[in-house]
């Protein structure tokens, strides 16, 4: 039901899904959870994929997309530690529909700014430097999904899938 109301919830709005305490899990475990839930959830989708957006997750302008709409992913877990910024006391999920960026990210000037104060912020906050994964989408050498589920190191992560479909 999100999706549908999304737009009039306002141009920032996000969908936080967070999950009740369990036993925490290994970095590996939460990144293959997230990983086979997004699978499970795109086979639930009973909209075709969009056209505009490559079903190949290794691809600058692949996206997660749900009902028509692509949407930035964001998973965060107890077993995050190094990076704070990914931290939280469950396994948590963030969905933004991709056009809460628009604003932000729609001309270099105000991308730059953005990621500038963005990576400005996790400096004292994470005990390791940012994630060279942090990238701006549809650049040649940005890979969306490596952004979904940051590691604990800065070493690009393989891809999880070919894709979510098919």
């Amino acid at each position: 039901m999100f999706l549908p109301r999304a737009r009039s919830y306002g141009q920032n709005t996000s969908l936080v899904i967070f999950t009740a305490p369990q036993t925490v899990l290994s970095l590996e475990e939460y990144k293959v959870k997230f990983w086979n839930l997004l699978k499970a959830v795109s086979a639930l989708d009973s909209v075709s994929w969009p056209q505009d957006i490559p079903t190949t997750i290794d691809d600058s302008h692949w996206e997660f997309c749900f009902n028509g709409e692509p949407i930035f992913v964001v998973c965060n877990t107890p077993a995050h530690v190094h990076r704070q910024s990914r931290r939280s006391s469950t396994f948590m999920l963030t969905f933004q529909p991709r056009w809460v960026f628009d604003n932000i990210l729609g001309n270099d000037k105000s991308a730059d700014l953005a990621f500038s104060k963005v990576r400005g912020r996790l400096k004292p906050y994470d005990f390791i430097s940012a994630s060279p994964t942090l990238g701006r989408y549809g650049s040649k050498t940005n890979r969306e999904f490596a952004q979904y589920f940051l590691e604990e190191t800065n070493i690009m992560p393989k891809c999880p899938f070919a894709n979510l479909r098919g």
